[in-house]
């Protein structure tokens, strides 16, 4: 059987050709055919001439119109007349008489008048036609009477040729089956057979064993067969003689990788090992920095609400703007680990977008008036634009670039400029702030987005900072679809200018997605918090004072349980809890361990949905989710931020089941 190889499409385009070549033959013969037969039509309607010609003189020689009549029926009973055309001469006026399919291909050919058949001349058969003069010989003279014209028909032509046709058509398609099946039959037994065989042959070579493979299929005489054999065997042997050279140069290959594969995967053990201990490590610290920050910020906050003299009051709020700057240094060190590890993660928030950057620009107003400076704010945003995103990544955005602008201007202005340009369901928001401050020069600009790095490490003494609020703004701006790119000609101000991509809370049917959670509540500053029983599981006495502080001043009621244990007993013995703030990290029993006891029902059954939120200084990637997983509702991470516990206070408390 022929495969769908070079055989078949060699027998296929042989095939066609021939099938060319002899429609192009049978074409011309049909031509000759016709030609032939067209030809004979004629010499038969000649010789009709002396059949005819007589009688037809005598008829119109007594003028006897019947007679004629009789005649021209008679004459178109002959097969091959289709029509008969006679002018008649007489007065110096022609007459025309006509019979048969003359006058049905010209309409209506045919009409009597005083009993003379007349019509109207047609050229339709003139390639079929033979004409000739009727004349009387009437005492030794002859007298035209007229011109007679016999026509014929292309349906005669076809009549006579459509056999010779057929046998023409069966005739080509017989030769043609019979080349092909010749063509076939050769070319399998000398071509196609041997090259299959020495095709099947190559399939079976055996790669590993070279030295047992040869070819002796073909003779000398079979041409370029033999040829193709013999250059093969060559190839062969070649391919034999540098096998051990590759097979030695794989084992030479394959050790290395194996080598080199070892140390990699040591290397990467070592980074491993590295990258937890550093993990760790942040994690540690940050427990152990936010504990007590959590202890100094309270008791700062606690002494700013009391009676103090002028000067204790000036001296809290020094302290108090240092405590805040401690803290940002560690949430920005935070930031930089959770970016470095790839756990940078979004939030989705709904949120107005233009009360936000009103907000968050809003907060710098009193700092830059202390300065001297105008801090103008200019938005070309719907007021009423309703966006998904994060909200708190965003602030952080606009935040840092205009804290830094007030910073490093000593006079002049600060402007933040922004607007939207909206896309199908996306939103892309362009700020630009702007300040006529130092400026930076082209060669620090280079390396002002890199983690601890500053334009002038005098400026660090000058104005403080760590150098990675920029790096963190890159790496927030990136992870919202957006980026971030400067402007500043040294001693001229500078220019920082950022894009970040948003999704419309409004679908295009025109109704409101909102994205949202407890946990992303309105401060609650201006709501009335309902009145409740808060269970405190808290380990470290500050914290302890901080904490009922704030409820205290949140007219809130709470009882104390210093571990997990305890906070369990205490909910077995206690029928009236309404809520419980849990620290994770606790001696005896932690707080994700007292959170699974109490969904499981070791509380009792009534407590097995209380709403329970982590107040914890864990604040490294991943530990938000550790809390949520472990059963817990919402998260609030150390120093509390009385704004937070206030919304996080309004969005649980006084419910009897776990938030979904």
């Amino acid at each position: 059987m022929i495969k769908d190889s070079i055989a078949k499409r060699l027998i296929h385009t042989v095939f066609i050709f021939y099938c060319i070549i002899a429609m192009a033959v049978t074409a011309l013969h049909i031509v000759q055919e016709y030609q032939h037969t067209k030809d004979s039509i004629r010499l038969e309607l000649k010789s009709y001439e002396k059949i005819f010609s007589p009688v037809l003189a005598q008829a119109m020689w007594d003028f006897d119109g019947d007679r004629i009549q009789t005649i021209l029926t008679a004459m178109q009973e002959v097969p091959i007349i289709k029509g008969v055309k006679i002018i008649q001469n007489g007065n110096g006026l022609e007459e025309f008489i006509g019979i048969g399919d003359v006058e049905k291909e010209a309409g209506k050919f045919i009409h009597l008048e005083n009993g003379t058949m007349q019509g109207i001349e047609t050229t339709e058969y003139q390639l079929f036609t033979h004409q000739f003069t009727i004349e009387f010989k009437y005492d030794d003279q002859v007298q035209k009477l007229g011109t007679a014209y016999l026509y014929s028909s292309f349906d005669v032509v076809f009549d006579r040729v459509q056999l010779g046709f057929i046998f023409l058509i069966i005739n080509a398609l017989i030769k043609s089956i019979a080349l092909w099946f010749i063509i076939y039959w050769f070319g399998k037994k000398i071509v196609f057979k041997p090259l299959q065989k020495f095709t099947d042959k190559i399939k079976k070579i055996k790669l590993n064993d070279l030295s047992k493979e040869s070819f002796d299929q073909f003779k000398q005489g079979d041409f370029e067969l033999y040829d193709l054999e013999t250059s093969f065997s060559q190839l062969i042997n070649k391919l034999e003689g540098h096998q051990e050279e590759i097979v030695s140069l794989n084992k030479s290959l394959e050790d290395k990788v194996e080598l080199r594969t070892s140390e990699l995967l040591q290397q990467k053990s070592k980074a491993e090992k590295a990258l937890r201990v550093k993990s760790d490590f942040l994690a540690t610290m940050s427990h152990e920095i936010r504990t007590p920050m959590n202890g100094v910020l309270g008791m700062l906050n606690i002494l700013d609400g009391s009676n103090l003299n002028e000067r204790d009051n000036k001296n809290v709020k020094i302290a108090k703007k240092s405590a805040d700057n401690l803290l940002l240094l560690i949430n920005d060190i935070l930031d930089i680990s959770k970016i470095e590890s790839g756990n940078l993660t979004l939030e989705k928030n709904t949120f107005n977008l233009s009360e936000e950057i009103h907000s968050v620009v809003g907060v710098h107003k009193i700092e830059a008036e202390s300065k001297g400076l105008s801090l103008s704010l200019i938005q070309k945003i719907d007021q009423n634009l309703l966006v998904i995103g994060d909200r708190i990544r965003l602030g952080q955005i606009i935040n840092n670039l205009t804290n830094n602008a007030i910073k490093f201007t000593s006079e002049g202005v600060v402007d933040a400029d922004f607007r939207v340009e909206h896309a199908g369901n996306t939103v892309t928001l362009f700020g630009c702030i702007k300040d006529t401050g130092i400026g930076i020069s082209e060669e620090d600009a280079g390396k002002l987005f890199g983690a601890f790095t500053q334009a002038d490490a005098s400026a660090s003494r000058k104005f403080g900072g760590s150098g990675l609020g920029l790096s963190i703004v890159k790496s927030v701006c990136e992870e919202m679809g957006g980026s971030i790119w400067l402007d500043s000609p040294e001693g001229q101000g500078a220019k920082f200018s950022f894009s970040v991509e948003l999704q419309s809370a409004v679908k295009e049917q025109g109704s409101l997605e909102v994205i949202s959670s407890a946990e992303e509540k309105p401060d609650a500053a201006d709501v009335g918090l309902p009145a409740g029983k808060i269970l405190l599981v808290e380990d470290n006495a500050i914290n302890q004072m901080v904490a009922m502080d704030l409820l205290e001043g949140l007219n809130q009621r709470f009882i104390v349980a210093e571990n997990g244990q305890q906070a369990i007993e205490m909910l077995i013995e206690s029928h009236d809890i309404d809520l419980i703030l849990m620290d994770c990290q606790m001696p005896i029993m932690d707080g994700y361990s007292a959170t699974r006891a109490i969904r499981s029902g070791e509380a009792g059954q009534a407590y097995q949905a209380i709403p329970i939120i982590a107040v914890t200084a864990n604040a490294m990637a991943g530990d938000k989710e550790k809390c949520l997983d472990s059963g817990m509702d919402a998260y609030l991470s150390k120093p509390i931020n009385i704004s937070e516990l206030k919304a996080k206070l309004l969005a649980y408390l006084g419910k009897g089941s776990k938030a979904k």
